[in-house]
């Protein structure tokens, strides 16, 4: 590193002791100069922003340095001054350098406009510096614009400023707008002021658009200045689409504004698109809210497309909320695409990872351009989303059944599962008895274990697997699950016969079984309790009593259940 690279990081990293030591040793310091934000910043800018009157002194009457020079986008001395709060540099600058305190940038700002955070500096610059307090920059913003999250200055630019505390600036933005975020200077602009809380700016957006981070001033701006939480914007965004990253905030819109959880904005897209990335609020919306976990905006993408890099989500809109991840968006890409596309960039590979897992993804999927998953991560150089596609995408060429789902059916003898299984055979639109020598470990022969391959009606693409429920064939049970699972989850069918008198026995026993069998999946395990024989206890009393003693334990297991009357 150069003598003049090394001066140059000690006023960029304000390393006032490195500074001070390098100084005499460079030659031609006012012809140091770099690109610090803008072009052409100089030495002397960085030594006013850092507040070393003494090096600003030095700079200028010992080295030479031009007190009123610009960078490239007109900033002087005193805009870095004003910026970092240094009213000691600036009286220096102004008193005996004769800087003009009214300067502007190109793009019209003031050192006021710059200082306007701090207050001393404010006061002196309108009091000492003449400087005018209702200055507009090129997009018209004025001083208490910028100072809309200072509750002194703001008061201050009001009362002794005299400034307009309705101004707007090219946008229709007014101060209101800007002070959104900070309770006592919304409060004060509207109570004290009398500013507008319904005003809107040119884009139709309200200060309650703005305020929506903010529980206590969403709840101030309509509970006590009466404004619409049902507004939108020009482009149909409501205050709840904003609000949508915030959970105590969505819950008060929807229950106690009475906002419509599936409201759209232009686009089409849902609050559910904007929670995406939040779990809590996307159960809330789903669960309280009812709101359609599937709903596309207009350029097809799902919410799922959205919740791409949040896994814990993606599963639970896949396995909960039953979103289908095999959805196109606009350009025909699956969020298989989308993950793969981005995984080297955003973290996605462990979703790439999980959607390959559960089966029901297409690694050789092409989007409206032909291109695969396995392509746009080959683009990204993603080399771990890479590897993870080619593995699955040689299963899926290898194995093309894998859109059929596992559903294994067990149970105790005489439960009812030869039954249960005739009625799914007998409804089933196709049955291929075929060859099921690639169906995952199960071959037609093996012995216990009876599998059918059905296209159902009601069922959709299933392998029945029907259990004989003999304990001489359990520990094979467990070999031939275990590698049933390996590929996807599947779904559990345990036939328990109410007539039976352990039958709760049986039933924890199956449930214990079918557990530890499913902890090794890769996939989540669907279990539905089907309990047979239920008209056959002609006891009402008594009937109660055994489906009220298995329906308690179905509960506690978190199961789905069905009571049948064969």
């Amino acid at each position: 590193m150069s003598l003049e690279d090394k001066c140059w990081a000690a006023f960029e990293y304000r390393d006032h002791k490195e500074a001070v030591h390098l100084l005499p040793l460079v030659k031609e310091l006012n012809k140091i100069k770099r690109i610090y934000i803008w072009d052409n910043t100089s030495l002397l800018h960085l030594s006013s922003r850092n507040g070393w009157l003494d090096v600003t002194k030095d700079l200028i009457t010992k080295y030479h340095c031009d007190p009123h020079e610009r960078h490239d986008s007109d900033w002087t001395c005193l805009h870095y001054a004003a910026e970092g709060n240094h009213v000691d540099v600036m009286r220096y600058l102004i008193d005996e350098c004769h800087c003009d305190p009214m300067a502007t940038t190109k793009s019209g700002e003031t050192v006021l406009h710059r200082a306007a955070g701090h207050i001393d500096i404010v006061k002196y610059l309108i009091n000492e510096g003449h400087c005018d307090p209702m200055a507009t920059d090129n997009n018209g913003e004025t001083v208490l614009h910028r100072a809309a999250g200072h509750i002194d200055i703001v008061k201050y630019l009001i009362n002794e400023g005299h400034c307009d505390p309705m101004a707007t600036d090219n946008n229709g933005e007014t101060v209101l707008h800007r002070a959104a975020e900070h309770i006592d200077i919304v409060k004060y602009l509207i109570n004290e002021r009398h500013c507008d809380p319904m005003a809107t700016d040119n884009n139709g957006e309200t200060v309650l658009h703005r305020a929506t981070r903010h529980i206590d001033i969403v709840k101030y701006l309509i509970n006590e200045r009466h404004c619409d939480p049902m507004a939108t914007d020009n482009n149909g965004e409501t205050v709840l689409h904003r609000a949508a990253r915030h959970i105590d905030i969505v819950k008060y819109l929807i229950n106690e504004g009475h906002c419509d959880p599936m409201a759209t904005e232009n686009n089409g897209e849902t609050v559910l698109h904007r929670a995406a990335r939040h779990i809590d609020i996307v159960k809330y919306l789903i669960n309280e809210g009812h709101c359609d976990p599937m709903a596309t905006n207009n350029n097809g993408e799902t919410v799922l497309h959205r919740a791409a890099e949040h896994i814990n989500i993606v599963k639970y809109l896949i396995n909960e909320g039953h979103c289908d991840p095999m959805a196109t968006d606009r350009r025909g890409q699956t969020l298989l695409h989308r993950a793969a596309a981005a995984g080297a960039y955003y973290g996605y590979s462990a979703a790439v990872e999980y959607l390959l897992s559960t089966g029901k993804c297409d690694p050789l999927a092409k989007d409206n351009d032909g291109r695969t998953p396995f392509k746009l991560a080959k683009e990204s150089g993603d080399t771990d989303t890479l590897s993870v596609l080619k593995k699955f995408g040689g299963i899926k060429s290898s194995h093309p059944i894998d859109s059929y789902v596992n559903v294994l059916l067990v149970g105790n003898p005489g439960a009812g599962k030869s039954t249960l299984s005739h009625v799914i055979n007998g409804t089933a639109s196709f049955t291929l008895l075929g060859s099921f020598r690639n169906v995952g470990g199960v071959v037609a022969c093996t012995a216990g274990i009876i599998p059918y391959k059905l296209q159902h009606r009601t069922l959709g693409n299933i392998i029945l697997h029907d259990f004989a429920g003999h304990s001489e064939y359990y520990s094979s049970h467990s070999a031939v699950i275990e590698n049933l699972l390996q590929g996807s989850g599947g779904v559990f069918l345990i036939v328990v016969n109410i007539l039976e008198k352990e039958a709760v026995k049986q039933l924890h026993q199956w449930l214990t079984v079918v557990r530890n069998e499913a902890q090794k999946a890769l996939n989540q395990c669907h279990v539905i309790v089907i309990v047979s024989h239920v008209d056959e206890i002609s006891n009402p009393v008594e009937r109660r009593r055994r489906k009220e003693e298995i329906q308690e334990i179905i509960v506690k297991e978190k199961c789905d259940s069905v009571f049948l009357d064969c």
